[in-house]
């Protein structure tokens, strides 16, 4: 009797890091352009990046940092290259 041919199928597969990480990027850049746009007085300059500013409004402060990276060309071109799906 002939011996049987291993199958690959028992392996397991494996995705390539260089499509894990574009998947994970693009996760990223969908993700934040669906996030809230930075509050008026925050954006205005009004409310100052001090002491209890920063601890009582940090979610306000990481949507600044957002709103920057998605003002970025590179993030704006992609986002709008793949379509606002």
């Amino acid at each position: 009797m002939a011996k049987a041919a291993s199958n690959p199928s028992s392996e397991p597969k494996r995705v390539h890091p260089v499509v894990q990480f574009l998947v994970l990027a693009h996760l990223f850049v969908v993700i934040s352009w669906t996030l809230p746009r930075v509050p008026a007085d925050i954006q205005d300059g009004t409310v100052k990046p001090e002491g209890v500013n920063l601890v009582r409004r940090s979610g306000d402060w990481l949507l600044l940092g957002n709103d920057r990276f998605r003002q970025n060309p590179v993030s704006s071109r992609y986002i709008q290259f793949t379509g606002f799906w």
